[in-house]
């Protein structure tokens, strides 16, 4: 069951990227659009969450580019949070465009190989 926790909040996540391209495309950004993009990302970061419950406390060498995706979602959910918060502010918001991006395309590689390394193709 907590593989399909894993699977959702992966799905979510992504969900949350095409939403981010396609705002990306549109020149108008919308404040619903980027709700619901923040809003899927703190779920889907709360179902991996607890994907992974059951290996807190078990962490083996074999375990550790799972908790290294892990981090990264945090760090992506986290620094979306306060993008999302404090968008006026000037470090936050110059920090966060250099940060968030390449913080998300970092993660997507992790979790691929994440998923590969579980069904045994790595």
């Amino acid at each position: 069951m907590a593989h399909w926790f894993g699977w959702i909040g992966s799905l979510a996540l992504m969900i949350t990227s095409v939403l981010s391209i396609k705002r990306w495309s549109i020149v108008k950004k919308t404040s619903r659009s980027v709700s619901v993009h923040c809003a899927l990302g703190v779920a889907s970061l709360l179902l991996v969450v607890i994907h992974v419950n059951s290996r807190f406390f078990l962490i083996r060498p074999a375990h550790m580019p799972s908790f290294f995706t892990l981090v990264l979602m945090v760090v992506i959910a986290t620094s979306g949070s306060m993008a999302r918060i404090a968008p006026g502010r000037r470090f936050v918001s110059s920090y966060w465009r250099h940060f968030h991006g390449p913080v998300s395309a970092a993660f997507y590689i992790s979790l691929l190989y994440h998923v590969l390394q579980k069904i045994g193709g790595v």
